[in-house]
């Protein structure tokens, strides 16, 4: 072990590492050193005879202590459980896929918000659930910049992830950080190692136990997390906002409790094996091995992807044409209207302009009217410009009642039809007397009817 060692501290000179960190990683190859066999067990085992191997493997997966694996509980006819152990080829397939390593005092295991594809169980030593280091209905509070412990886990072959068998893909991120209280050892298994396993060598009635024995480590995960937010909010001194953050993540955490669903939703892949799937990190020179069927279950899956895509570009388009319809319309009907209001302002328009046109031109006959009758001097009683009787007076009489802004129909001048009455002897004499007048005054018109 010396020797294995002194090459660490010679990798740590020659890449110039600093002293703290360099420290660090001696510090743990020293511990990693100290844990590991000196012999090849690998190899011992292979060697064994069947009996015996069976027997050896056995005391090695008791003393492992990840009771998760070990046995689960069965419920006969009557009603009563009974732990029972896992057959023996499931134990040593999981024995087999197991991989252990070790983490420092204060040293990150998991982080919140990381994907991981393997199981974590606690092998040794002590681990810390922290709090998120960020603020938010669903994040945990972050007190002094710091993550705060929540719950210790101490129990040997504690379930640490349960967030990697959640789902149909597994890649939950984790809602916690883990934090290595003291010096720890870890045991990894790959989701997809395990999950073979308990196809090949598991009932479906021993895989349904094996479901929810984790569904009770997932259970009781939620409620210590839930108890540990208690303690912060109630024994930690924070402002009013943290508080209030605290309480909506309890509340939000006892709905999400309460609302667990079945063991197979929450697990399917323990169902279903067409959801086994290898992590990236397994496969060889980084390439995606593809069969036919993934083939034909990737084409079909963009095949109908396709065709939701023109189906949703039809109901796009026929709603697009059910607006434009619809916005013509609006259109044709806000021109009609316009139209209808410029026709109503021009009809008022020019009614009121014709008002006012016929007004101008009744003032200008009126006052041409009289400039006329008052060229010709004409003066005294109307009736005594009549001629052949009342026509000339009734005339007259019509002129002035239109120069002078009245409407007289005709027939109606009172002197014309007076006239008309009168004996033909008055007629003649006053048609004497108004020659005589005439030819006094020289107004005779020319071409005059006048006659004696």
């Amino acid at each position: 072990m010396n020797e294995k060692l002194d090459d660490v501290k010679e990798f740590t000179r020659w890449r110039n590492l600093p002293e703290s960190l360099a420290e660090r990683v001696v510090d743990y190859f020293e511990f990693y050193y100290s844990r590991q066999s000196i012999v090849n067990e690998e190899m011992l085992l292979q060697n064994l005879s069947p009996s015996l191997h069976t027997d050896v493997m056995r005391h090695l997966l008791s003393a492992n202590h990840i009771g998760l694996l070990k046995e689960y509980a069965r419920v006969d006819e009557l009603g009563d459980v009974h732990r029972s152990d896992y057959p023996h080829t499931f134990q040593v397939a999981i024995m087999n896929s197991l991989h252990s390593y070790f983490c420092n005092r204060e040293e990150t295991i998991i982080s919140k918000g990381e994907t991981d594809h393997a199981l974590r169980f606690l092998r040794k030593g002590e681990v810390n659930v922290c709090s998120g280091v960020t603020v938010g209905t669903r994040d945990e509070v972050d007190v002094d910049n710091k993550p705060h412990v929540l719950f210790p886990i101490v129990d040997q072959g504690s379930f640490l992830n349960h967030h990697v068998l959640r789902g149909p893909s597994g890649t939950a991120p984790s809602e916690l950080t883990l934090m290595a209280y003291t010096r720890v050892e870890i045991f990894t298994l790959d989701v997809s190692s395990l999950l073979e396993a308990a196809f090949e060598h598991l009932e479906s009635g021993v895989r349904l136990s094996l479901a929810e024995e984790m569904m009770k480590a997932i259970k009781r995960s939620m409620r210590l997390r839930i108890w540990g937010l208690k303690v912060l909010d109630g024994f930690t001194d924070i402002d009013v906002y943290d508080k209030h953050v605290l309480r909506l993540q309890v509340a939000y955490l006892k709905k999400m409790l309460s609302r667990v669903g079945p063991v197979q939703e929450v697990l399917p892949r323990l169902f279903q094996a067409s959801l086994i799937k290898r992590p990236p990190a397994e496969q060889a020179g980084g390439a995606t091995p593809v069969d036919g069927a993934e083939i034909e279950r990737v084409a079909s899956s963009i095949a109908s992807l396709d065709a939701k895509v023109n189906a949703m570009q039809s109901t796009l388009e026929g709603r697009m044409s059910q607006v434009q319809a619809m916005l013509e319309g609006e259109r044709a009907k806000r021109a009609a209207e316009i139209g209808e209001i410029e026709a109503s302002v021009g009809r008022a328009v020019k009614a009121q302009l014709a008002q006012g046109f016929g007004a101008e031109m009744q003032t200008l006959v009126s006052k041409v009217l009289r400039e006329q009758l008052k060229d010709l001097n004409v003066v005294g009683p109307a009736h005594r410009l009549g001629h052949k009787g009342g026509n000339c007076n009734a005339a007259s009489t019509r002129a002035m009642s239109i120069a002078s802004g009245l409407t007289v129909p005709p027939g109606a001048a009172g002197e014309g039809t007076r006239q008309s009455r009168m004996s033909r002897q008055e007629v003649a004499q006053e048609r004497r007397d108004e020659r005589a007048e005439l030819k006094q005054t020289d107004m005779i018109p020319m071409g005059s009817n006048l006659v004696a």
